[in-house]
């Protein structure tokens, strides 16, 4: 692969990184999430996307498919004209993790009662995006723990999770749980 393309994943990768591992710790309320507000996280996203926007083209099919669906888990979008994308959490968990700093005006933020993303699932696709990310970088991926080969592309990594080879277990699982 060409050395200037690589440069450029690069630094979309150092500008984008913090702000996707922001996202995923809001979502799953670890590490500094109380530092990103229910607002400030549709900013976020709104920044993501226009870096991702702009800069798609310089990745892979399968690692524009992995962002969107990343994207996709955490925000619910077109809800309705001239209206914020909403947010796919758990409302009262947030409320709760975030104690006397919760402001009742966030609630507006998210989106109804039912309809929220679960956190395994917003952590799950947001480790198959950096994976992903990482390859796109050069960085192979080490073998799961099912014993499958490295993985060296985006296609693998896809494949090894719709098969479960990835030692995970697979979105029906957890919801059996």
């Amino acid at each position: 692969m060409d050395r200037k393309v690589i440069e450029r994943r690069l630094a979309l990768f150092d500008d984008m990184a913090p702000g996707l591992n922001d996202l995923a710790c809001f979502f799953r309320a670890v590490g500094n999430f109380r530092k990103t507000t229910p607002p400030d996280a549709v900013d976020l996203k709104r920044a993501l996307d226009q870096q991702f926007h702009t800069t798609k083209y310089l990745m892979s099919p399968g690692w524009r498919e992995a962002y969107e669906h990343f994207i996709d888990g955490c925000f619910q979008t077109y809800t309705r004209a001239g209206a914020d994308a909403a947010i796919r959490a758990d409302v009262e968990h947030q409320r709760r993790e975030r104690g006397g700093s919760w402001v009742a005006e966030w609630a507006d933020c998210f989106v109804g009662k039912g309809e929220a993303t679960p956190a395994t699932e917003v952590a799950r696709r947001y480790e198959v995006l950096m994976e992903i990310f990482a390859i796109e970088l050069g960085v192979p991926q080490e073998p799961s723990r099912a014993g499958s080969s490295r993985v060296t592309s985006p296609a693998q990594l896809q494949a090894r999770e719709e098969t479960g080879a990835s030692g995970r277990r697979s979105p029906a699982q957890l919801a059996q749980t």
